[in-house]
C-alpha cells in the first residue's frame, strides 16, 4: 500500500458508539465500576438515531501536510460505520465498512476487497499501525474512546476543579490512567479527550469545538487529533444531517463481482 494511502486510511480508522453520560455538577469523585457505567452509557446509546455527515480531512506529519481530502462519511449505530475515503484529485481510494463485528476494506484502485473480524489486529494488517478499530468513529461522534463495556477498571466522574469543567476520568484494574475525558459545561459532550497508553503516559489528545445540535444531540464541527508525536488530523464537518435515508446497502459485506479476496483472520503480513 502506498504510504499516503496507508497513512490516510490510519488517519481515518485510528481516531470512530452512542454514549453519552449523563454527567452533573459534583463536589468531589463518585467512583463507578466498569458495568455500571457500561449499562448507563447503554441507555444513551440505545437513543442515538442515524446520522450522516460530509467531512474535510487535512493532515500534519513532521515531514509533510497531506493535502485535504473530502470523505463521505455515514453513521448507523455505534457498531455500524461506513466511510468513503477520497485522495487529491478526487479519486476514490477506498471503502470501509464495519457491521455486526465484521470488518470489509475495498480498494477499487487494486480491485482488492480485505475482510475480517473487526479486530485491533487486522487493522494493523491492513495499515501496519496498532489501530483499535471504531477510535475514530468515536471520536467524530464526541464519545469515550475506551470501550465502557469492556472496560476492566474504574470510572470516576471528577468534580469542577476550579475551571467549571467536569472530567469522567477511566483507570485500568492495576490503577494507571488510560482516558481523561473533560467535558463541555452545557451538556455531556467532551470537550477534550486525553487517552493514555499501558504505561500510564499520555498517547493520544483529541480535541473538539464548534458544537451544534444536530437533531437534537451536541455534534463536534471539528475534531482534532494529536499523536503527541508531531503528527496532527484536523477533521472538520461541512455538512451534517440526523436520521436520513441510508441505502440499505451500505452496509452489505458482500464483495463485488471478480476482485482479488484476502481473508485478514488467515493473512499474515510479511517480516520487514
Amino acid at each position: 500500500m502506498p504510504p499516503r494511502r496507508a497513512l490516510a486510511l490510519a488517519c481515518i480508522l485510528s481516531a470512530l458508539t452512542g454514549c453519552r453520560p449523563a454527567v452533573g455538577p459534583s463536589d468531589g469523585e463518585v467512583e463507578l465500576s466498569a458495568a455500571e457505567a457500561a449499562a448507563e452509557l447503554a441507555d444513551a446509546a440505545a437513543r442515538l438515531e442515524r446520522a450522516k455527515g460530509v467531512i474535510n480531512l487535512a493532515a500534519q506529519t513532521p515531514e509533510e501536510v497531506l493535502p485535504t481530502s473530502e470523505h463521505g462519511v455515514a453513521f448507523a449505530r455505534p457498531d455500524h460505520v461506513y466511510i468513503e475515503s477520497y485522495g487529491a484529485l478526487g479519486e476514490l481510494l477506498s471503502v470501509t465498512r464495519v457491521a455486526d463485528g465484521r470488518l470489509a476494506v475495498y480498494f477499487p484502485a487494486d480491485d482488492l476487497w480485505a475482510a475480517g473480524a473487526a479486530t485491533a489486529q487486522n487493522i494493523a494488517k491492513l495499515v501496519g499501525a496498532p489501530l483499535e478499530i471504531g477510535l475514530l468513529a468515536r471520536a467524530l461522534l464526541a464519545e469515550p474512546l475506551v470501550d465502557v463495556a469492556d472496560h476492566p477498571g474504574t470510572i470516576r466522574y471528577v468534580g469542577d476543579l476550579g475551571d467549571g469543567l467536569t472530567r469522567l476520568a477511566f483507570r485500568r484494574a492495576d490503577g494507571s490512567r488510560q482516558l481523561l475525558v473533560t467535558l463541555e459545561p452545557e451538556f455531556p459532550a467532551p470537550r477534550e479527550q486525553q487517552l493514555y497508553d499501558a504505561a500510564g503516559e499520555p498517547e493520544l489528545l483529541v480535541s473538539y469545538s464548534g458544537y451544534e445540535r444536530i437533531g437534537g444531540i451536541p455534534r463536534p464541527g471539528v475534531v482534532t487529533l494529536d499523536d503527541l508525536a508531531g503528527s496532527v488530523v484536523t477533521v472538520e464537518f461541512i455538512e451534517q444531517e440526523h436520521n436520513p435515508e441510508l441505502p440499505g446497502a451500505v452496509f452489505d459485506l458482500s464483495p463485488p463481482a471478480g476482485v482479488r479476496i484476502v481473508d485478514l483472520d488467515a493473512f499474515e503480513p510479511a517480516e520487514d
